[in-house]
């Protein structure tokens, strides 16, 4: 199975269109010890309660030797998850779906069932996204479920690195000014592997 997905992830192969660039920092003073404090604790009180969306973009896997680039879907609802990985013509690929208590992979007209995503991807696949941490990283906020070894910030508050249950995360662009403001581009990082989650849209 892990051979013909392999294969299935290869032929999804294609550049990754969206243009990220990294914006000038703005003249503002660093924000001090007690305003980041406050900042911190507001995007928490704000971002973690969010439990919907949809998100549309574009995801990027290098795993040891191998790697693909793909169009992804991301619709959240509460404990339930569907993320689907599309072609360049968009057609749905392979999806994987479920909640707390169970995890389905389609592919190529298979299914495989586990209890965790992490089992189910490190199992057919050969490799995991941390979707548990993910959740929340993918809002700009920290996982609450795992220490916080080391954080950065940028000019307004937000957090633009942290490094968390052996991840080291990056978020490199946010849409606007806002202190609330959710990043549009995700890196996380581990020796032998990288993802990297663009959004084009989030609803």
């Amino acid at each position: 199975m892990r051979s013909v997905l392999r294969l299935l992830f290869i032929g999804l192969i294609f550049s990754l269109s969206a243009c990220v660039t990294t914006p000038e920092k703005p003249a503002y003073p660093t924000i001090g010890s007690t305003q980041q404090q406050q900042i911190t604790q507001l995007r928490r009180s704000r971002l973690e309660p969010v439990d919907a969306w949809n998100i549309k973009g574009r995801i990027a896997i290098q795993y040891a030797d191998d790697g693909f680039t793909a169009g992804l879907r991301w619709r959240q609802a509460q404990d339930i998850f569907n993320i689907s990985l599309t072609d360049p013509l968009g057609r749905v690929a392979a999806k994987l779906e479920g909640n707390d208590k169970k995890v389905t992979l389609s592919a190529q007209g298979e299914t495989y069932s586990a209890d965790s995503p992490d089992e189910l991807m490190q199992k057919q696949l050969g490799w995991a996204l941390p979707l548990d941490s993910l959740y929340h990283w993918s809002k700009g906020i920290p996982d609450p479920n795992h220490p916080l070894r080391a954080v950065g910030y940028d000019n307004f508050g937000r957090p633009v690195s942290l490094l968390q249950d052996g991840w080291q995360v990056f978020f490199k662009q946010y849409p606007n000014n806002d202190v609330l403001a959710q990043p549009k581009h995700v890196s996380i990082e581990r020796p032998t592997f990288k993802a990297k989650l663009v959004i084009s849209s989030r609803e």
